[in-house]
């Protein structure tokens, strides 16, 4: 009984001690470490790449937890013309939004669709952690709006399954990366556009804008000539017409999104002079119905170049649209859309191919420049490897005959070194603070936005 009291008062002593302790802890800021750990936490741009943008400061406290909202318009933002290395070394990549997958499940999931040929099938390749649609808002890596000329590279994405596992969805994301990116092909001047259907899903569409690229949805073009020898997968290719209305671009390279470069391709731009319009080899096709001609206003000069896939033939070429390079014009889309319908004149069943060959012949009034096959190799062979600049063909394929293992071997590699790559790069830090600074516009790119030297 003696004991009792001593054995009593050392346990209060106890309990005094613990809470003491805890409200010390609490003082010094540390009892919120669990919270801090588990919540989403708040993101803020470090003050040394705030925009000069007037509302941006509201923009800016915005936290990941809310969302971010995608602007109404283009926001001005200043051009800097030198390197920002060292400033983006600084940004602490942990106010960054959180690194994870959204918690919605595969849109896939909830659609009908199903592939017609194997290459259709959707892949097995390890995805990004990184939850792209917090980037999405911000502004696209290498561009500003205001930048004349304006050069920027491209590619049109027309599948309607809606998995983020679809292969030409990947296919995409692969291009992107290796445009933008990629530390052996990327440019340090030109933004990326992903031009995209109109039932592309917003998912979709907000990883290829979260990983930088300019993302801008084309007009349906309905297409339906009467014929049984045509692919279904085509019918929505002929959208891509409408790429020649984006006039505020002064140049594109087009790239299909089975069309990989393997290094800097910026030279290509470049590989074909502005041509003169040959009012002498205007046909009625190309006479409006106001009586004006192609020849006339933003036409009058041209670009259109590509590799053909029959160099020797001088009145059919054949040029592969799968890699060229194009002049929007608003007088040269009018041509186009007016062309377009007339099925008898062209090879239907090669779908946009063929009529962009027939609306640039050789022997017509806008010819086409014809550029060596390292710019756009399809078909590549077994002993081209490391001689393309880029490479045509759907890659990430694994149904090759044995007698093509050697291909085989390099074309995997090629898809498969690069994606691993891209997914290590889209989880990493230094994306992060690359996207911050996009966001404030303080671009590393070398030579500033979307302009030429």
């Amino acid at each position: 009984m003696r004991s009792f009291p001593r054995i009593t008062l050392v346990v209060a002593f106890l309990l005094i001690g613990l809470v003491l302790v805890i409200h010390t802890r609490s003082e010094n800021g540390l009892s919120g470490v669990y919270d801090a750990k588990w919540s989403k936490p708040s993101f803020s741009v470090p003050s040394w790449i705030k925009s000069s943008s007037s509302d941006s400061s509201q923009e800016e406290e915005e936290t990941a937890s809310q969302g971010y909202k995608r602007p109404t318009g283009q926001t001005d933002v200043p051009v800097e013309k030198t390197s920002h290395l060292d400033e983006l070394s600084k940004i602490d990549a942990s106010d960054a939004p959180p690194l994870m997958k959204p918690t919605k499940g595969d849109s896939s999931k909830e659609s009908d669709w199903k592939p017609e040929f194997a290459f259709q099938n959707d892949l097995k390749d390890p995805d990004p952690k990184r939850d792209f649609s917090a980037f999405a808002s911000y502004p696209a890596h290498n561009y500003d709006p205001d930048g004349r000329p304006a050069y920027a590279y491209s590619t049109f994405m027309s599948t309607r399954n809606p998995s983020i596992h679809d292969p030409y969805f990947m296919a995409v994301e692969s291009l992107i990366y290796r445009v933008l990116w990629a530390p052996d092909s990327k440019t340090a001047r030109y933004p990326f556009i992903a031009f995209v259907a109109d039932f592309v899903t917003k998912e979709q569409r907000d990883r290829l804008a979260g990983a930088g690229a300019i993302v801008r949805e084309l007009a349906p073009v309905p297409w339906n000539p009467n014929a049984d020898d045509i692919q279904h997968r085509w019918m929505d290719l002929f959208a891509k017409l409408n790429m020649w209305n984006q006039t505020d671009f002064d140049r594109l390279i087009f790239l299909d999104a089975d069309a990989f470069p393997t290094t800097n391709i910026d030279e290509m731009f470049e590989l074909a002079p502005l041509q003169d319009c040959k009012p002498e080899l205007l046909t009625p096709d190309d006479y409006f119905k106001d009586g004006s001609n192609s020849c006339s206003g933003d036409a009058s000069q041209y670009i259109f170049a590509g590799v053909p896939h029959n160099p020797s033939n001088r009145t059919n070429p054949n040029v592969n649209v799968g890699s060229m390079v194009i002049t929007p014009s608003v007088t040269m889309h009018k041509r186009l859309m007016d062309n377009y319908r007339k099925y008898d004149r062209y090879e239907t069943h090669m779908a946009e191919q063929a009529f962009l060959n027939w609306m640039f012949s050789p022997e017509s009034a806008f010819p086409c420049v014809e550029l060596e096959r390292k710019w756009g190799a399809f078909f590549p062979q077994p002993d081209e490897e490391g001689k393309l600049n880029v490479v045509h063909e759907k890659i990430w394929m694994n149904i090759w005959n044995d007698k093509d293992a050697d291909l085989h071997k390099w074309l995997r590699r090629l898809w498969t070194e690069e994606w691993n790559a891209m997914v290590k790069f889209y989880d990493s830090e230094e994306f992060v603070k690359q996207r911050m600074a996009d966001k404030a516009g303080k671009s590393t790119s070398l030579f500033g936005t979307g302009t030429p030297p």
